[in-house]
């Protein structure tokens, strides 16, 4: 890796983090998977060039993975007919994670108009592109490829997450405003430039305890969803992820590999981020 300029800012606060993103006003659905389809381009600093295999092989894995996402979502947002690529080929084996992403923009359909997201996004499908694009960024951000590293464990951040989304029903997390980044890091809060599937999913857990056709149309489905397609990716042993360490090698995640203390995330597996 060479650092080609000496500043860099890789952190973001919403409102630059929604300035540096992709337009997504006015964004059908289609149009925003065909977007996806190109991640991770769009968080790489052109400040830097990534010159070695391994970084190059990383970049191609990311690329590889989002090209399998939009794929699948290009099926199941538009409710098409699943293709039989899809489901006869090694691109099935991104059917979980793009479960769980048409989910949340399921979710974001019924929370925009019913939440403090109203005043801040234009359309469900803005906050959907707002947390995949957020969630890419802090998954490259924790890569390797920067300088950061935080390897994250699958099976014991999905047992956390699932453990997680069973807590939200008891009202214990809260979500603090939009712009509001003064208690953020305390315990049990999230603001959307840090988690915004956790503050998607608190915003749906509150509106669900005071709305029961909320609850019974998107709350309800979207636990049962997650929880489903979750358990498929703890189970499937060909998704892994793939670090970069700092003498160069690269790190891929798999059952029975102990992930060195000092890189490994207290944040959990990628995709619950994504």
């Amino acid at each position: 890796m060479t650092l080609v300029k000496t500043e860099r800012q890789f952190v973001f606060t919403t409102e630059k983090l929604l300035a540096n993103a992709p337009p997504l006003n006015d964004l059908t659905v289609g149009e925003l998977v065909s977007l996806i389809r190109s991640f991770p381009d769009c968080h790489l600093p052109k400040d830097i060039l990534f010159e070695t295999a391994n970084e190059k092989k990383l970049i191609k894995t990311y690329k590889y993975f989002y090209k399998g996402l939009s794929l699948w979502l290009e099926n199941l947002a538009a409710k098409k007919r699943l293709s039989f690529e899809l489901v006869s080929t090694n691109w099935r084996y991104f059917e979980p994670h793009a479960q769980i992403h048409n989910a949340q923009l399921d979710l974001a359909t019924g929370v925009h108009s019913r939440s403090i997201l109203y005043d801040y996004f234009e359309s469900p499908v803005q906050v959907w592109g707002s947390l995949i694009y957020i969630q890419c960024k802090d998954i490259l951000n924790g890569s390797g490829l920067f300088g950061k590293l935080l390897i994250e464990g699958k099976v014991e951040t999905i047992a956390h997450n699932l453990e997680r989304l069973s807590q939200f029903d008891a009202r214990n997390i809260t979500a603090i405003p939009l712009l509001n980044h003064h208690e953020a890091g305390k315990s049990s809060t999230y603001s959307w430039d840090e988690s915004p599937q956790d503050y998607l999913t608190v915003l749906a857990s509150d509106i669900a305890q005071q709305d029961p056709d909320f609850d019974r149309d998107y709350w309800v489905p979207y636990k049962k969803t997650v929880s489903k397609w979750e358990r498929k990716i703890k189970d499937c042993k060909w998704l892994q992820a793939g670090y970069l360490l700092p003498n160069g090698d690269l790190f891929v995640t798999a059952r029975g590999r102990k992930i060195p203390k000092e890189f490994k995330s207290p944040k959990g597996f990628g995709h619950s981020k994504m």
